[in-house]
C-alpha cells in the first residue's frame, strides 16, 4: 500500500516536471550567448531541486502514516532508484520530443509517453512485472528490471543529447 502511493505520488511530480523543459520561446532565444543546452539544463536542474525536496517529504509521510500502521516495511531506496530510472526514461522523452519540434515543445511527447509507460508497467504480467509489492517474492526480479531499464533510459538520453548537437543531420527530423 505504501509503496503504491509513493509511486503515484512520483508519476505525479514527474508528470509535471516534464513541462519544465518546453521553451516556447526558442527560435527568439536563438541569438543568445548561452547555448541552449545550457538553458535546458538550468531547467532540469531546477527541476530536480523541485522534486527530490518533495519526494522525500512524499516518502517520509507515507513511511509515518501508513507503514506504521500496517507494519510492513517501505523499502525507500529502491523505490527512490524506481523514480529516478522514470525520471531518466522521461528525459529521453522529453529529449525526443524535442528533437522533434525544433527545440520548444518535448512535453508534447514526454507526458502522453509517461501515462503510457506507467499504464504498460501496470499491465505487465507478474513474470515481466515492474511495480511489485516489497513483500512479494518477485521484488528481487522487479529490482533487476528497473536496473536494467534504467540503463537503456540512460543510454537513450545519451543518444538523444547527442542527436541534438549542432550539425547532425537527423533521420528523424
Amino acid at each position: 500500500m505504501g509503496a503504491t502511493l509513493l509511486r503515484i505520488a512520483t508519476v505525479a511530480a514527474i508528470g509535471g516536471m516534464v513541462f519544465l523543459m518546453d521553451d516556447p520561446a526558442a527560435a527568439g532565444t536563438e541569438v543568445q550567448p548561452v547555448p541552449r543546452w545550457i538553458r535546458q539544463a538550468l531547467r532540469a536542474v531546477l527541476g530536480l531541486v523541485l522534486f527530490v525536496p518533495s519526494w522525500v517529504v512524499s516518502a517520509s509521510v507515507v513511511k509515518t502514516t501508513v507503514n506504521s500502521t500496517t507494519g510492513e516495511p517501505l523499502p525507500v531506496t529502491d523505490l527512490a532508484v524506481e523514480a529516478g530510472i522514470l525520471m531518466a526514461i522521461c528525459c529521453a522523452l522529453v529529449l525526443f520530443g524535442l528533437n522533434r519540434s525544433g527545440g520548444t515543445s518535448g512535453s508534447s511527447v514526454a507526458a502522453p509517453g509517461l501515462a503510457v509507460l506507467v499504464l504498460v508497467f501496470i499491465a505487465l504480467p507478474d513474470g515481466a512485472a515492474l511495480y511489485t509489492d516489497p513483500a512479494s517474492d518477485g521484488w528481487a526480479a522487479a529490482r533487476q528490471r528497473w536496473q536494467w531499464l534504467g540503463g537503456a533510459a540512460l543510454a537513450l538520453c545519451g543518444l538523444q543529447a547527442w542527436m541534438r548537437r549542432p550539425g547532425y543531420a537527423s533521420l528523424w527530423r
